[in-house]
């Protein structure tokens, strides 16, 4: 039987395996492009916050993904994709989410040594738009005020719980804490006064990233509250139990 001219040769072993090697090697002197924002977070690591890697993370990976599922390139940064990623998003998000996701993308433009999208006109006519459609004002907590202390102090039950989270709220209101700067104090930050004050030292705070720390005043009547609350503690066994353990104002270490 004539065997087909047109007819190819099967393949042999040696031929995968030498294609399989020439696709390796381009690999390796063609490498993808590397991931702009691991490569920035890996320098700056220890210069900025967790907290601020984390939303730097998650803000970027919320382009990131948007643009691939569109079939676009998020890196480098083009102001076209940037527009539609914000109008996309203030039609589900609210103006301050969208316009942190915003502001990550050009931290990592600047460190990339990058134009800024918000440099481009078709950047900031989509925030316009967007600020427009639903506004710029978004809703704020509720303060702290000096009533809603006092309400809230007087509604407390006696239990353990209840006398450490008097003092807490005590705290809180006469230096103007963060939760994450609450939880961190321990009892040794706290000096006493001659007066029946206390001078509260913290230690590190959102605003004082390099640790220099501050001294803050702590009224009498907060101090009283402070002070019961490490009498019930201790005569509970220990300051650090378990109702206090991760509230603040822990136990020297």
């Amino acid at each position: 039987m004539r065997a087909n001219k047109n007819e190819k040769p099967p393949r042999t072993g040696g031929q995968k395996n030498r294609r399989h090697r020439v696709g390796r090697l381009s690999l390796i002197l063609n490498p993808p492009p590397a991931d702009p924002l691991d490569q920035w977070l890996r320098f700056a690591h220890g210069a900025l916050s967790p907290n601020t890697e984390r939303a730097l993370r998650a803000d970027l990976g919320i382009y990131r993904s948007w643009c691939e599922h569109r079939r676009l390139i998020p890196w480098p940064v083009n102001a076209t994709p940037v527009a539609r990623f914000i109008d996309s998003m203030a039609s589900r998000k609210a103006p301050a989410t969208v316009r942190r996701y915003v502001a990550s993308i050009a931290a990592l433009c600047r460190a990339a040594g990058r134009k800024n999208p918000l440099d481009s006109v078709m950047v900031t006519t989509a925030l316009q738009r967007m600020h427009r459609q639903k506004g710029r004002r978004q809703a704020q907590a509720h303060g702290l005020t000096w009533a809603l202390r006092e309400q809230l102090l007087l509604a407390s039950g006696d239990r353990l719980i209840d006398v450490r989270n008097r003092a807490l709220l005590a705290v809180a209101y006469d230096a103007l804490l963060r939760r994450s700067e609450l939880v961190s104090l321990q009892v040794l930050d706290l000096m006493m006064e001659n007066d029946g004050s206390a001078a509260l030292f913290v230690r590190r705070g959102k605003t004082d990233q390099e640790g220099e720390g501050a001294m803050l005043f702590l009224a009498p009547d907060s101090l009283t509250l402070v002070r019961e609350w490490i009498e019930r503690g201790a005569s509970a066994g220990d300051c650090c139990s378990a109702p206090c353990q991760e509230a603040g104002l822990r136990g020297g270490r």
